[in-house]
C-alpha cells in the first residue's frame, strides 16, 4: 500500500513563502452559495407577484352608461346581456351624419337580434 505524500511536505520554509501568503484566504466554491441566492432571490421575487395579483383588480367588465342624443325623440336602448366593445368611432361633441357608425359591438345574443331585425324588414 502506497503512502501518498503531499508536495509541500519535502519544501524548506522559504519555499512554502513562495507558495502561501500569510493573508491569503481560503477560497470556497461558490456554486452553492450562488444556487442558494438565486433560489431566495427567485422565491421573493415570486412572492411579490402573487401579493400583487391577489391586490391588484383587473376588471372583466365595466358598466359604462352610453348616451345619444339626435334631432328625433329619445329613445332608450338596453341589452340584458353582456356586450362587448370593439371600437369607438366618434369622440364626445364630434357631429356625425346618418348612416355613420358610431360604435362597433359585439354579442352573440345582439347578432341574433339583429338578424331578426333584418329579416322581418325584408319580408
Amino acid at each position: 500500500m502506497a503512502v501518498e505524500r503531499r508536495y509541500w511536505e519535502d519544501m524548506e520554509p522559504h519555499q512554502l513563502e513562495d507558495i502561501f501568503q500569510e493573508d491569503d484566504v481560503p477560497l470556497r466554491p461558490l456554486g452553492k452559495r450562488i444556487t442558494r441566492l438565486l433560489i431566495w432571490g427567485g422565491l421573493v421575487i415570486l412572492s411579490v407577484f402573487v401579493v400583487l395579483a391577489s391586490t391588484v383588480r383587473i376588471p372583466r367588465y365595466v358598466h359604462l352608461p352610453v348616451r345619444l342624443e339626435g334631432g328625433g325623440p329619445a329613445q332608450r336602448i338596453s341589452y340584458p346581456e353582456p356586450i362587448t366593445l370593439h371600437a369607438q368611432w366618434v369622440a364626445l361633441g364630434d357631429t356625425v351624419q346618418a348612416g355613420d357608425p358610431l360604435l362597433t359591438l359585439s354579442s352573440p345574443q345582439l347578432t341574433e337580434r339583429v338578424f331578426q331585425f333584418r329579416t322581418a324588414e325584408t319580408n
